[in-house]
């Protein structure tokens, strides 16, 4: 009530409860406003937003999978057996890719609505897991909503066309249910967090986080019984990851242990342990990634002060998380930390909330500092996302079909990635940085280069370019480089 006086951290008569109330409103309304910005210029920057390389080769995927109803990569003929078959791939993810493409048509920005929807729907399973915690409330969620949207890496990435986001809801609508399954004890809970555990490894095999963490939780509340349904379901989900790989384990080794992109990793037991020590590299290798784990980081002392997530499993499943991430990921790069930053948040948002309402109490310079770093890191992330929304817009479809517009229906050619982006359907395609990678380590790739790719000398595939003068430059074997343009 109004008039009633707040105690500070060191027993004296603090803020007026009334003050803290309005100024909660307040800030509540500006969170509001933010959230609605970082929203808007999210749906505004998918179009805008220049193609990922992955997205082109998952794409590809989606495509042939829709239109022949086998997944492969003609763009990588040669390498690995990939133009027949690609056993090695995010199979729910491009499932869901190949059915936006039957009924839409084969297109960058379809596609990247399978990432945005996923993303929205992680906000509002944060929303909804924020209602049932006993510290929760609006203002957590929107502290949540807004530091999830001002990482620079986690904005991006809910435009891209990989399965992180969708990885993400599952796994996050998965800890929902098992966090509801401990409260209540109600069997269909555990069911339906099996499942979406599964479905998570199903769409990206980094999912297989979101099994462990489960097990680990379960285990630790001693529910055997939840556990053995548990396990029974998710795992069994998750091992349809491998319906095409009966009668194909060859070409699946094959494949697995010759990703290209993650040269050099080693799966032994002492490996993965190497990798966990460091696994904090991930969190602090870029710019875009640094920010919001700095603020994790910072915020931790408060958050274990408050005791946060203290009716829950949120502390003990996000470090499990942080374990097994270290020790099954392929490589340190930060977009496999994206499933995990809605956990970071959902901490940052209930700490950020317990010190405004008073449920948190620690010393003034700390506490000031803690809102000085939220302050440059929102303002640093809106930047960030009015920049790539307004200043670095890329139209790839439209850049490609100009630049189709010069050249050959039907030819064979070898182009960057990107070229996809609507031409499949009117080149063959081949990569260059397949053929590069041919030339570069051939005999690695186990098999000859195939026909489409022979003929590809050093010479052709390493041209420079600016110094060709004429409007297309021929490649033995029949392939061609639109040249003129920086681009190719």
């Amino acid at each position: 009530m109004c008039g009633d006086s707040v105690e500070d951290s060191r027993g004296k008569p603090g803020l007026l409860r009334c003050d803290m109330t309005r100024s909660g409103s307040a800030l509540t309304r500006v969170l509001y406003g933010l959230l609605f910005l970082q929203v808007t210029l999210l749906v505004l920057g998918v179009q805008g937003q220049s193609c990922h390389v992955d997205e082109a080769w998952l794409g590809e995927q989606a495509y042939w999978e829709a239109r022949d109803g086998l997944p492969r990569q003609v763009l990588m003929s040669g390498m690995f057996h990939l133009e027949d078959r690609a056993l090695v791939r995010h199979k729910l993810f491009i499932s869901m890719g190949s059915l936006v493409t039957r009924f839409t048509g084969f297109d960058l920005y379809h596609l990247r609505t399978i990432s945005l929807a996923a993303g929205l729907f992680l906000l509002w399973l944060i929303f909804w897991y924020m209602r049932g915690l006993e510290e929760g409330n609006r203002l957590a969620f929107l502290f949540s909503v807004t530091v999830l949207l001002s990482c620079p890496l986690a904005f991006r990435y809910m435009k891209i066309y990989r399965p992180e986001y969708v990885l993400a809801a599952f796994g996050f609508l998965g800890f929902f249910l098992l966090c509801g399954y401990i409260q209540r004890n109600r069997l269909s809970d555990v069911v339906l967090s099996g499942v979406f555990a599964g479905a998570a490894a199903l769409a990206h095999m980094n999912g297989i986080i979101f099994i462990l963490a489960g097990f680990g939780v379960l285990i630790r509340y001693r529910r055997w019984n939840a556990c053995a349904l548990f396990g029974a379901l998710s795992v069994g989900i998750a091992a349809l990851y491998f319906y095409d790989v009966v009668g194909n384990f060859d070409l699946f080794r094959l494949q697995f242990f010759n990703d290209f992109t993650v040269e050099g990793t080693r799966y032994g037991f002492t490996d993965s342990l190497l990798r966990l020590v460091g696994e904090h590299m991930r969190y602090f290798r870029t710019p875009e990634i640094i920010g919001i784990s700095s603020l994790f980081a910072i915020s931790l002392p408060a958050a274990v002060r408050g005791k946060v997530g203290r009716t829950g499993p949120l502390p003990l499943y996000l470090l499990l998380l942080f374990v097994f991430l270290g020790i099954t990921a392929k490589s340190v790069t930060t977009k496999y930390a994206i499933p995990l930053l809605p956990f970071f948040t959902v901490v940052i948002g209930l700490t950020f909330s317990g010190l405004i309402r008073g449920g948190i109490r620690v010393v003034r310079w700390y506490r000031n500092l803690l809102f000085l770093f939220l302050f440059v890191y929102v303002g640093y992330g809106v930047y960030c996302a009015v920049s790539e929304t307004f200043m670095k817009r890329t139209n790839t479809v439209r850049e490609n079909a100009r630049i189709a517009r010069s050249m050959e229906r039907g030819a064979r050619i070898l182009a960057p990635t990107q070229f996809v982006f609507d031409e499949i359907e009117h080149y063959d395609i081949r990569d260059l940085f397949a053929a590069r990678y041919l030339i570069m380590h051939g005999r690695r790739s186990t098999s000859p280069p195939s026909a489409s790719m022979r003929g590809i000398t050093k010479s052709a595939t390493w041209l420079s370019i600016r110094s060709i003068a004429h409007p297309h430059a021929s490649i033995p074997g029949g392939c061609f480089l639109r040249c003129g343009d920086t681009r190719w």
